[in-house]
């Protein structure tokens, strides 16, 4: 492994990318994207890049060990599905998929990452969970009750990681303007187009408006920063007031 691997890197200090025999290369992946796209692909040998300009062959538990100082396990960087069904017609399929995506990914990243952070004594977790944990809808079960799992695997492993000055938190953001989002208002827009559909789903919130991707940035980099050091088993709401709100609108209001 070359030698200034060895200084702490953040998240966006180094590439990742891998020889998919369909796909061919496939650049900008995360350390969690690698964990999984690894647990499905035994042996692969992954190509890592610092912005450093150091470039090294490694295997995921290389890649695990480096000496990465900030980890934010997120929607965006690792893998994450929306999946629907009630509680009645979700299958096992569909509930092991939604919870390996979702909640096992960060698991394992954490797991692989938290004794680097242990040994040096600082580092910062932010997982990705969503307003769904504590609030829903109808026919979101298995996701629901995954972003539920992300808020307890949060505040224990914050507990667990405190004594080594590791802080853990969690972000429950509302509707965003993502790429899922999009997808699932394509899904359900009927006669209506998307940006519609999401112009609905924003006035839902009392702000009147869904969120940009860079708000909930903007969050998450508070909390790996300096700003944030006595902040760790949180979870945080960032909804345009959506959660506060109560359904019942009084008359001539």
């Amino acid at each position: 492994m070359p030698s200034n691997f060895n200084a702490p890197l953040s998240r966006d200090q180094i590439k990742i990318g891998y020889v998919d025999p369909q796909l061919g290369y496939v650049d900008g992946v995360s350390i969690c994207e690698a964990n999984a796209y690894a647990q499905k692909n035994p042996g692969t040998i992954f190509i890592v890049q610092s912005n450093r300009g150091d470039i090294d062959f490694l295997n995921i538990n290389e890649i695990n060990n480096l000496n990465v100082d900030i980890l934010v396990t997120d929607t965006t960087n690792c893998a994450g599905i929306q999946t629907y069904g009630s509680i009645v017609d979700t299958t096992e399929e569909v509930w092991d998929k939604t919870f390996n995506v979702n909640v096992k990914s960060l698991f394992l990243t954490s797991k692989h990452v938290a004794p680097t952070m242990i040994k040096q004594k600082s580092g910062s977790i932010v997982n990705i969970s969503s307003v769904q944990a504590i609030v829903s809808q109808k026919t979101v079960v298995a996701y629901s009750a995954s972003k539920g799992a992300i808020n307890s695997l949060t505040r224990a492993s914050a507990i667990d990681l405190a004594e080594s000055n590791v802080r853990v938190n969690a972000i429950m953001p509302g509707s965003v303007d993502t790429p899922m989002l999009r997808a699932s208002a394509e899904m359900h827009r009927g006669e209506q187009s998307v940006e519609e559909v999401l112009k609905d789903w924003g006035r839902g919130h009392p702000l009147g408006r869904i969120a940009k991707n860079t708000e909930i940035g903007d969050l998450a980099v508070f909390l790996v920063s300096d700003h944030s050091t006595f902040i760790t088993g949180s979870t945080i709401t960032i909804d345009g007031g959506l959660t506060v709100q109560v359904p019942v609108v009084l008359p001539g209001k």
